[in-house]
């Protein structure tokens, strides 16, 4: 009798905590990016701060390398804002947030996620190996994290065709925090 109850108590708490959230009710994540982009021979390596207020207000400020830190690329109310700190210079452009990869990569995942049970059970495990995004681009995950209950992509490769153009690598992630509203504001 007391192996069942330990049997039940233990089969609830796995259930229990182990559960992975849907990422339809992320409503903002705070992380770091790790972006390296080849260019034939030649890697050009980023590192930046990503707040995001979903589905598309997103934030990223350059921290390396030394010569673009400070730089601030905001997508928020249908435009894009780039202060550039080195010629302090603010441009504003039309457009939304659509145009960073990061977030059409969040938005596909969660589109599927919501619409094709397959996908959702596959994902949730961590056994989503790949998507297509159009004709040539697709988006390899290489590693899954479990963060607060959801299965978040953390170790990512970007092909055009055959070639790995980028690896990307999520870090000090965290999801459903406070991010203001004014965090996506240029301040001089």
């Amino acid at each position: 009798m007391i192996l069942k109850v330990i049997a039940l108590f233990f089969s609830f708490f796995l259930l229990t905590f182990s559960k992975v959230t849907s990422l339809s009710d992320i409503k903002t994540m705070n992380f770091i990016v790790k972006e390296e982009v080849k260019n034939n021979s030649d890697i050009k390596t980023k590192i930046y701060k990503v707040k995001y207020i979903l589905p598309n207000q997103l934030k990223k400020e350059i921290i390396y390398p030394e010569m673009n830190k400070g730089e601030l690329y905001i997508y928020t109310d249908g435009k894009k804002i780039t202060y550039l700190p080195f010629f302090d210079e603010t441009t504003v452009e039309s457009g939304d947030a659509e145009g960073d990869y990061i977030v059409n990569v969040v938005s596909k995942i969660r589109e599927k996620e919501r619409t094709d049970a397959a996908f959702k059970e596959k994902y949730h495990k961590g056994e989503i190996s790949s998507m297509q995004f159009d004709k040539n681009l697709r988006t390899k995950f290489n590693k899954f994290e479990k963060v607060d209950g959801y299965m978040i992509p953390v170790e990512i490769e970007i092909y055009d065709g055959q070639q790995m153009i980028a690896k990307i690598s999520l870090s000090n992630i965290s999801l459903n925090g406070v991010v203001k509203q004014e965090e996506f504001k240029i301040k001089k």
